[in-house]
């Protein structure tokens, strides 16, 4: 996994041959012998709707270097930390590690959290939340075995920590909340794998660009049908978009 961030004249040379970008995310950034000096010039690679987006460019770097998730006593030098924080920050890492998070990841606008020569994998755990905020981005993050949490006291901004309930929607607020017709999404360069009932990325109202991703169904028939919502009745999203 981590050969996905060495750059293009390594690999080059590691292969014994040519070596050809294969998304465009990456032959925007990788060709780029210098990246890991230039991080923030990762903002000109945000394809579709995302185009534009800045995230923490305008915001000091900000080194992440410890895993743990304690939204009670909330460390610096941490991911929740960071995320939660008024002003735009660049987020980077000093070292791969594995994050369990004890509740939902609630990230602030203007946000980038860059992965980039390390391996970060939150596990086992709940996921991260972009809710009510603009301007984040999130690059090479690797999520596997999300499950759902009971909710409680989560940290969601740098002075507040307060009660939500549980929540695991990957986009909108619920099937029935119409207001998330005015959402636009693009869903590039994932695996969506293990775990999952239904074919990804799966959404109510929101528009989406999904580009080049790649879902590897189980084994039954209904998790590979396009049209199949999951556990939902017929009744429920034979009108859904």
């Amino acid at each position: 996994m981590l050969e996905f961030f060495i750059t293009k004249s390594v690999l080059a040379k590691s292969k014994k041959g040519p070596y050809e970008v294969t998304n465009p995310v990456d032959s925007c950034w990788r060709c780029d012998s210098d990246w890991e000096k230039n991080r923030k010039n990762l903002v000109n690679c945000a394809p579709g709707f995302a185009h534009g987006t800045t995230g923490g460019k305008g915001g000091e770097f900000y080194v992440a270097t410890d895993p743990i998730d304690n939204a009670a006593d909330c460390k610096p030098g941490t991911l929740l930390h960071a995320v939660t924080q008024t002003e735009p920050l660049w987020i980077t890492f000093k070292r791969s590690m594995t994050i369990k998070l004890e509740q939902e990841l609630i990230v602030t606008s203007d946000k980038s959290i860059d992965v980039r020569g390390t391996n970060m994998e939150i596990r086992n755990a709940t996921g991260i939340t972009v809710q009510f905020v603009k301007n984040v981005i999130i690059h090479g993050l690797h999520i596997h075995q999300i499950i759902p949490t009971k909710g409680g006291k989560i940290k969601d901004g740098e002075k507040h920590l307060g009660l939500r309930s549980a929540s695991d929607v990957m986009f909108g607020a619920s099937d029935s909340y119409n207001a998330d017709e005015k959402m636009q999404v693009t869903v590039a360069l994932n695996h969506f794998s293990k775990g999952l009932v239904e074919r990804m990325p799966s959404i109510s109202h929101p528009t989406i660009i999904s580009q080049g991703n790649r879902y590897s169904a189980p084994g039954t028939f209904a998790a590979k049908e396009v049209t199949c919502r999951g556990l939902s009745k017929p009744t429920k999203w034979k009108n859904l978009n």
